[in-house]
């Protein structure tokens, strides 16, 4: 009773020390966590993939340089942080344009100059706002960074197979092929109304691999295409990169939807004789 305890050189050893910012200590101290302490997490695992950095080398910024406030990469960063966290709504980046742990996992300064009120102009102060994330959305319409987005996809299985999973490649991959409803309110562009689920919805084309948790790629589709609706021409590009970053031995899963005459004939071409 009324001991004081002294922290071990294990107890300091369980700290997590980020590496994009070596001034920041993160405790699993449930007196010490807030509400969002995990984009500290979410940054780190950007930094060591890498994936912001290839974004920002690849995806084309349409704004006047003279007149940027929030460089590319803070902007990518605030964007996925806030989906990640479950803040979806645009306005929910006003409401947490100060939150200091946001602040510090979205911004490319390091110490803690991002809490601190700028001195010179055209540093941001705190998060970017709500219009401004809505023009990013907007610029990544664009087809020349819609292709970014969906290389960042391929970039990042690439990088769970030689990073998480230490090997160069898989000696074998299953693809799995679906597609889903994702359902609209109201007449959104490209919507359609589909009988079989009784709402207006796009029914985009997925690819991805349940074996290995990777999520390649989703082709957006208007909701009352059938389910194999060029699937065999999006297959073939997806299965042309796999074969050449990740297997040589593919496997093509899909439901009874997609075995029909032109996805039969384009796996059959496919086909590699075995030794």
């Amino acid at each position: 009773m009324g001991e004081t305890r002294q922290r071990s050189r294990g107890d300091q050893d369980g700290l997590i020390r980020p590496t994009f910012n070596g001034a920041l200590r993160i405790e699993t101290r449930r007196e010490r966590l807030t509400g969002d302490a995990g984009v500290l997490m979410l940054r780190e695992l950007m930094e060591r993939t890498g994936l912001v950095d290839w974004l920002d080398a690849h995806f084309v910024d349409p704004r006047q340089p003279d007149l940027i406030t929030h460089p590319m990469s803070e902007l990518l960063r605030t964007t996925l942080t806030l989906l990640a966290q479950g803040w979806t709504d645009a306005d929910d980046a006003d409401h947490l344009r100060h939150d200091p742990a946001l602040r510090l996992a979205v911004s490319d300064r390091r110490q803690d100059r991002s809490l601190r009120t700028p001195d010179a102009a055209g540093t941001p102060d705190g998060l970017a706002s709500q219009p401004t994330l809505s023009r990013l959305l907007a610029a990544a319409a664009a087809p020349c960074n819609l292709e970014a987005l969906e290389q960042a996809n391929l970039f990042l299985a690439q990088h769970r197979c030689r990073w998480l999973d230490g090997r160069r490649r898989y000696t074998d991959f299953t693809l799995d092929i679906d597609s889903l409803p994702i359902p609209v309110h109201g007449h959104q562009d490209g919507s359609a109304y589909n009988g079989y689920y009784q709402t207006r919805c796009y029914q985009p084309l997925i690819l991805g691999s349940a074996a290995s948790g990777q999520l390649l790629g989703a082709i957006l589709r208007p909701g009352n295409v059938g389910t194999a609706d060029n699937a065999p021409q999006d297959l073939s590009h997806y299965l042309d990169w796999i074969q050449t970053h990740l297997s040589w031995m593919v496997t093509v899963r899909g439901d009874a939807g997609f075995p029909s005459d032109d996805m039969l004939c384009t796996l059959e071409q496919r086909l590699r004789p075995v030794d």
